[in-house]
């Protein structure tokens, strides 16, 4: 064996549609000074895109897919829908929708926790209407809706969410737009948005009659109907789900022999742990795991070891760190901590389920030490936000980190 760093490779299989809380990479062992190092864990979540383009036009589009079924579960029948190339929003390609019989669902599982945007790509030509919806789950006529959206032919759309009908909005004719909903099952709350404005924020186990629900996210629905008194004509194109990982990664726990008590924790930040009081020649097992917020902790990553050095010394640096927010859930003050190691430019901004900053809480120099930002719910105009998600991250040096942060009024 060759003496100096020891490097464990590690294979990695990554499953469709569940999130594992994913261990340190690179772990390492330098058998001379007894340090052990590690780089941050792989990033997970879930992320599907269908773009229409893998399937033939004039072609019904259930039959050719995995994904897609229809409601009777008859790809291929009366209510399967057929792909165009005359009308796309990207590439060629789109799925259309009119009649009355098309109903085309995509089932995603049964999603119970984590955070999920789920979007695609709408046209509606001039004088025509459409519709979609999400599921908390499908099973026929025994599903439960979540959410039902209708689009007027005059611009105006109807979204049904705790009750029928109940927020009505503008939306394009004749041209593309992006419709939107981010469904956050931990907190069990969703919002909807058109071309990237908010429309409506709501109770997502709540379901469109206004009865409770159940805290699941399990399909999207592409139907063929529409307002009252428009004919259905509409097309769908770059249909896509993303998980927004949103367990905040806190440090990772060091162990020695024994991997049930850990001989240290150490910050995010920190990626190596010198071992202290090794004696020369003998073996060792160092193992080092991930430790998420969430709770919860990862595999933990073993490595077997002669050690070769005299002098190991138990040494951790002090490092630049964001911690988690206190009170949280919030309302309407919270404090957010952070330490510097260095003396620098110190950015900590808030920002929205869809991305968008918020508010600027710090920027500028701060001295070494632990400092602390205090966000009282408001936007950069001093306006009251709305209750939900958000997310602050810092950014120092090359040091940036983001974890999450819930409002409730």
């Amino acid at each position: 064996m060759k003496k100096g760093i020891i490097f464990l490779l590690v294979l990695v299989f990554t499953v469709s549609w569940t999130f594992a809380f994913n261990p340190p990479q690179d772990v390492a062992i330098d058998e001379v000074t007894g340090t052990i190092s590690w780089t941050e864990p792989a990033s997970s979540g879930i992320s599907w895109l269908d773009d229409m383009e893998s399937y033939s036009a004039g072609e019904y589009l259930a039959l050719q897919s995995d994904d897609w079924t229809t409601w009777s579960g008859s790809p291929g029948g009366a209510d399967d829908g057929y792909v165009v190339d005359e009308n796309a929003f990207s590439g060629l390609n789109s799925v259309k929708v009119e009649g009355t019989l098309t109903d085309l669902v995509h089932e995603f599982g049964a999603f119970t926790s984590g955070v999920y945007e789920v979007s695609m790509n709408m046209y509606l030509e001039p004088g025509y209407g459409g519709y979609y919806n999400l599921l908390h789950f499908f099973n026929g006529t025994s599903s439960e809706w979540g959410m039902e959206v209708y689009f007027g032919s005059s611009g105006t759309g109807d979204l049904c969410a705790t009750a029928q009908n109940n927020v009505s909005f503008s939306h394009p004719v004749g041209s593309w737009f992006e419709v939107l909903c981010i469904i956050d099952l931990d907190t069990d709350w969703a919002e909807f948005y058109v071309e990237g404005a908010l429309i409506y924020g709501w109770q997502w186990s709540i379901d469109t009659l206004g009865n409770p629900g159940s805290c699941v996210f399990g399909a999207i629905d592409i139907f063929a109907a529409a307002p009252a008194g428009d004919t259905v004509m509409f097309y769908c194109d770059d249909v896509m789900i993303n998980e927004i990982v949103t367990r905040d990664l806190s440090g990772y726990n060091v162990y020695l022999d024994d991997m049930v008590t850990p001989v240290a924790t150490v910050g995010t930040d920190i990626f190596e742990y010198t071992y202290d009081e090794l004696v020369n020649g003998e073996e060792y097992v160092a193992g080092v795991s991930a430790v998420y917020d969430d709770p919860g902790e990862s595999e933990i990553i073993e490595i077997t070891f002669i050690y070769e050095g005299t002098n190991a010394g138990n040494v951790i640096v002090a490092a630049t760190q964001l911690n988690n927010n206190y009170p949280n859930p919030f309302n309407p003050v919270t404090n957010i901590s952070y330490s510097i190691v260095e003396t620098g430019n110190v950015t900590i901004e808030v920002y929205n389920l869809r991305s968008q900053l918020v508010k600027t809480l710090v920027n500028e120099v701060k001295e070494t030490g632990d400092h602390t930002a205090i966000w009282n719910g408001t936007d950069n105009s001093n306006k009251s936000v709305s209750s939900g998600v958000y997310f602050y991250r810092m950014k120092s040096g090359n040091y940036a980190a983001t974890k999450k942060m819930i409002l409730m009024k």
